[in-house]
């Protein structure tokens, strides 16, 4: 007597998924289909928030999953809301649910999708910095980048008179500073003119 096993189970293929907050995805979000292979079956992807919010972060609408006949995995794409606010890595929780066509929901039936930030924020580390008139920097003049790490990054820094007057006291040409891929901090100095 042979007892073929007619079952068909549907789970998520990991425990974590991520996505850039434009929606490209770093790691797909896949179901896999195991067991019996005939027929078509679906079951329906569930989203709650985790650290993301429904209607600001993402569209929480739930996302239906059919399998076609032998088919075996499905990769889906979460609709994520993009904006221009620099956040941390946010999270949202998937769950597996009402499974048809005769199949069952396997062990892995949540996952978590992070979604990565890729809003970029350059600022100076402090509202004043100082330099001695020989142009040795007593005070490095540091910027920071904030938020997302990817990608070349760019901005120019202009100096204006205060106190100090251009072109006499100091350089007032405009600095052009580059961040590369991964790079969260440069320094510059500005070219200062010594007098008697």
């Amino acid at each position: 007597l042979t007892i073929v096993d007619d079952d068909t189970e549907l789970a998520f293929s990991a425990t974590q998924f991520s996505v850039k907050e434009d929606g490209t995805p770093v790691a797909a979000v896949t179901i896999t289909r195991t067991g019996n292979l005939s027929g078509i079956v679906s079951a329906t992807i569930t989203l709650t928030n985790g650290t993301a919010t429904s209607t600001k972060d993402y569209n929480s609408t739930p996302i239906q999953v059919s399998f076609a006949d032998g088919e075996t995995s499905k990769t889906i794409e979460i609709p994520i809301l993009e904006d221009s606010i620099v956040e941390n890595t946010e999270t949202i929780n998937l769950t597996l649910t009402n499974p048809t066509g005769g199949a069952t929901i396997g062990t892995q039936k949540t996952a978590t999708l992070q979604i990565k930030d890729n809003d970029v924020k350059l600022a100076f580390d402090a509202t004043e910095f100082q330099v001695s008139e020989d142009g040795t920097p007593i005070t490095e003049v540091t910027i920071n980048r904030i938020g997302s790490r990817e990608g070349i990054v760019t901005a120019t820094v202009t100096p204006s008179n205060s106190t100090a007057e251009a072109g006499k006291d100091y350089d007032n040409t405009p600095i052009t500073v580059t961040f590369a891929d991964g790079e969260i901090v440069q320094t510059i100095v500005i070219p200062i003119n010594n007098d008697t």
